[in-house]
């Protein structure tokens, strides 16, 4: 992948803090890099609950936000617009838990998808352990994480995972949401920056 102005960035999500940790890491590479949210179902339960059901969501969104933007994508090609993308991409980001073999308790991971209508790379965030009382919560009401922080941890406030995250609340907002998205993105975008070395 050259660096390059043209290159726009469909992002499945309405989420803020999804859609601006793509902003920002496309722009590292690609100035003028054009950020479109597209929501985008994941096809798997809201609170995943194993790696390899959040690595799916992620490409699900991936891939549906490329399929719902197909027909844009067709005319502006008959068109051959001066400002047709040389390089599009859909990327799928979800947040969910995975287990560590030989090691207690649950972590919290965040996997990026990026598809370009051919192929996938995937990426993933640092992860970082649940509070055993959000897991049981989950688990006993079969609910979402940030519902089960809002019930069980009062102070963490409504609407955390549109915010700084569970991983912010834990950490005192010195690393949030944000941050695990930015960096699952960094690491999806691994074998695209470098493509000779993964021929």
């Amino acid at each position: 992948m050259k660096r390059s102005n043209e290159i726009r960035a469909i992002v499945g999500t309405k989420n803020p803090t999804k859609i601006k940790a793509v902003q920002k890491v496309m722009r590292m590479f690609f100035r003028n890099a054009r950020v479109v949210p597209k929501p985008a179902a994941s096809g798997i339960p809201e609170q995943p609950r194993s790696l390899g059901e959040t690595v799916r969501g992620a490409k699900n969104r991936a891939k549906n936000a490329w399929n719902a933007t197909r027909a844009v994508r067709t005319v502006a090609k008959s068109k051959r617009t001066r400002d047709q993308p040389t390089h599009e991409y859909a990327i799928g980001l979800e947040s969910g838990w995975m287990k560590i073999p030989r090691h207690a308790g649950t972590f919290d991971v965040a996997a990026c998808a990026i598809y370009d209508g051919k192929k996938f790379s995937v990426g993933l965030s640092p992860a970082f352990v649940i509070p055993p009382a959000i897991v049981d919560y989950v688990k006993k009401h079969d609910g979402h994480m940030s519902g089960a922080f809002e019930h069980v941890f009062p102070e963490a406030g409504k609407n955390l995972g549109e915010r700084t995250g569970a991983i912010g609340f834990l950490t005192r907002k010195k690393y949030v949401r944000q941050n695990l998205n930015e960096h699952a993105l960094l690491m999806a975008l691994v074998p695209r920056l470098n493509a000779t070395r993964f021929a």
